[in-house]
């Protein structure tokens, strides 16, 4: 069976026609096969859409001229989708359109009661990537199922990619809202801290918000286009996936939620990615499983990478991932080195 090999693609290379094509034939002469291309990463579109604004920016449909590009090749395209995120903290998005001017109050609140707005930038960012959604409002996982959806139904992908299925940490969550719902179900108020009591409930209630959007989508998908693979970028550590990120992703590969995993084994120590991948073996096999690792972490070491892929190899995992396109475009070198001794011509 011929080695999958998935490459990351970052919404800033969509922007341009000749960027795209670049990237294009960069991934032909690294004989990649699977694209994961992001076409929303904070709640703007690039690609047509009735229900997002576009990035800002763009006089073409990006995800349309790519699709039509990469047929020719014979690469497969998935769109790669940011579940929750939707906003930087340090540029707020000026198109009133955007969810976040829409619906500023669907943003997460930590466990003090503090919603995102009332965080300064610098202590944002440290705990966060961006502004992120609350999942455990019924709202919000119908405008994350239907921004997925629309997708689906408007182009001929190969799959769908999600991103950020999770909570930051399991210190968020405490929306109001999501407060009242959990309290409705069990008949207490959501505890504030690991230990007390009814905080497995409270974990366990957030993980099952997280699984009924991907379970919204899976299921939709299934019914209009059975033949696109569903896939998910998840944390490769399992028990800080499920306990801090609320994001138990053993559980959608048993239940056929997804087809494909990419646990993002990004650290650039060999040893780490193989203890991580040794662990996810046993816990979870590796059928369907497929490595992401952080070229962009090995760019002054291109063969510790090309180590880390052959490691991958080793464990008989059917492909491998890398994070990302971008991180590797202008690195000539890094690229030869890979092109030579990675991904060699047969």
């Amino acid at each position: 069976m011929e080695e999958r090999r998935f490459l990351w693609v970052v919404r800033t290379t969509m922007d341009k026609r000749r960027k795209i094509d670049l990237m294009l034939e960069t991934a032909q002469n690294l004989r990649q096969n699977n694209l994961l291309v992001q076409i929303n990463g904070r709640g703007e579109a690039y690609y047509r859409s009735q229900m997002l604004p576009p990035a800002p920016g763009l006089d073409f449909d990006p995800l349309d001229y790519l699709l039509e590009k990469a047929r020719a090749l014979g690469m497969k395209i998935h769109g790669w989708i940011n579940a929750f995120t939707v906003g930087s903290f340090t540029r707020p998005p000026e198109n009133p359109d955007h969810v976040l001017n829409q619906h500023p109050d669907w943003v997460l609140v930590d466990r003090e009661g503090n919603s995102l707005w009332d965080f300064p930038p610098e202590q944002a960012w440290e705990a966060l990537p961006t502004f992120m959604l609350d999942p455990g409002l019924p709202e919000v996982q119908e405008h994350v199922a239907s921004t997925f959806l629309e997708v689906v139904e408007s182009y001929s992908l190969d799959g769908i990619h999600f991103d950020y299925l999770r909570y930051p940490t399991a210190e968020y969550g405490y929306h109001e809202r999501s407060c009242q719902r959990f309290q409705e179900k069990f008949g207490f108020e959501p505890p504030r801290v690991a230990g007390e009591k009814g905080w497995e409930e409270w974990c366990s209630w957030r993980q099952e918000q997280v699984n009924e959007v991907l379970r919204l989508i899976s299921s939709k998908t299934r019914q209009m286009k059975p033949e696109m693979e569903i896939s998910a970028a998840v944390y490769p550590d399992l028990k800080d996936s499920r306990e801090s990120k609320l994001q138990d992703w053993p559980y959608w590969l048993e239940s056929k939620l997804v087809d494909s995993l990419l646990p993002m084994a990004y650290s650039p120590r060999p040893e780490v990615v193989q203890k991580q991948l040794e662990t996810i073996q046993e816990e979870v096999g590796r059928d369907n499983v497929y490595p992401g690792l952080g070229a962009f972490q090995l760019l002054d070491n291109p063969r510790q990478l090309v180590e880390i892929i052959q490691g991958v190899r080793h464990l008989d995992f059917p492909g491998v991932a890398l994070f990302s396109y971008d991180s590797l475009a202008e690195k000539e070198q890094v690229l030869r080195v890979l092109r030579e001794e990675a991904y060699p011509a047969p």
